[in-house]
């Protein structure tokens, strides 16, 4: 099926002036979308005032103390700090499972394609009771 932003990009172009709220109504409605919860969501366009969902999105990109501003997409933030690293599934879970407190991770945190296993060889060693 087709998603909003392909059938407006298709409906409504630009190049011919149909790049309006009225074409963009209709492809909403003719995908069966709300179109009073999109413009609960959106507000007033044409109104002087904040959006609040604009602005709080907003507020959450600027970097507050140890995290730095959003400059780079995409960017991954781990309990509020970014993420430096490779991008694939496995290194991303690690990541997020190193934030856990230990016996507070869930399952598949403790696989052991996410864990290390210091007590293998080649692993740092660990301590063997």
């Amino acid at each position: 099926g087709c998603d909003f932003v392909t059938d407006f990009s298709i409906r409504c172009p630009m190049k011919d002036k149909k790049y309006t709220k009225e074409c963009a109504d209709e492809v909403i409605k003719s995908l069966g979308i709300d179109l009073k919860k999109i413009d609960e969501c959106v507000g007033d366009t044409e109104a002087d005032t904040d959006n609040a969902v604009l602005k709080a999105e907003q507020e959450t990109q600027i970097g507050k103390g140890s995290r730095g501003d959003v400059t780079i997409l995409p960017t991954l933030v781990i309990n509020n700090r970014q993420y430096r690293g490779k991008l694939a599934k496995q290194a991303v879970l690690k990541a997020i499972c190193s934030g856990f407190e230990e016996t507070t991770e869930p399952a598949v945190c403790l696989t052991d394609e996410i864990q290390t296993n210091e007590c293998l060889d080649n692993n740092g060693g660990c301590w063997q009771d």
